[in-house]
């Protein structure tokens, strides 16, 4: 059985938080290829798909062909990109950042091991 070891480590750098996430994805079949991966944080009103209802044509085309980056995109109007940090330039009073510290994003790093 193959396995593919994904870690994750999420880093909030405004709140000083930071969450190490460890996911473990196994292959079940007998040797086939994974496709590449989705890994992606969303609310969780956000679906890709809904166990037991029929697949959208984007998402068959993404799973049956590996086109995953080519598909027809019906998400955009939620799609959201963060310039920076709040501050209390930006209206965030209890603030203690300043515009000068607007570098300073939530980061992400993803690391994928294989083992097998």
């Amino acid at each position: 059985m193959k396995t593919l070891l994904l870690s994750m480590a999420m880093v909030a750098a405004f709140t000083a938080q930071a969450a190490n996430v460890d996911v473990k994805i196994t292959n079940a079949t007998d040797g086939i290829y994974f496709t590449p991966l989705i890994v992606a944080a969303h609310s969780p009103d956000a679906y890709l798909f809904r166990t037991g209802e029929a697949a959208s044509a984007d998402l068959e085309a993404m799973a049956e062909g590996g086109e995953g980056f080519n598909a027809a995109r019906d998400d955009i109007d939620r799609l959201r990109i963060h310039p920076g940090v709040l501050s209390a330039d930006e209206g965030l009073e209890d603030s203690a950042l300043k515009y000068r510290h607007r570098f300073l994003n939530p980061g992400a790093k993803v690391t994928i091991k294989r083992v097998w």
